[in-house]
């Protein structure tokens, strides 16, 4: 995440010719992306949770969250194949940065 981050000032301006200023907005994908994972990920953690946990007679273990996790982790390498790819290829930089969110998003649900 953090190696994802640094590469934003570089990619946007020296690739896409923005200022400094511009290049913060920038975070707004990867913000928007966990936004996004909180609004999701939160109600719908908390009902397969309820769901393992009436199955296993009351008994409430932390695994009974993961399944979320499994499926919803495979957005961090979709976001970081896109954003890259897209990054390098100079498309739209609206592009890369949808990229971003679909990272944001990811991370945000392994670490809910």
């Amino acid at each position: 995440m953090y190696l994802l981050i640094t590469t934003f000032t570089y990619v946007f301006e020296a690739e896409y010719g923005f200022s400094t200023e511009s290049a913060g907005l920038t975070f707004l994908g990867l913000g928007i992306g966990n936004i996004v994972g909180i609004v999701i990920i939160g109600p719908v953690v908390d009902k397969i949770f309820i769901c393992y946990v009436k199955k296993n007679n009351g008994v409430q273990k932390p695994e009974f969250r993961l399944p979320v996790m499994v499926f919803s982790s495979f957005s961090i390498p979709i976001g970081l194949f896109w954003y890259g790819w897209s990054a390098h290829d100079h498309v739209h930089f609206v592009v890369p940065i949808i990229g971003t969110s679909f990272i944001g998003f990811g991370m945000i649900s392994v670490m809910v």
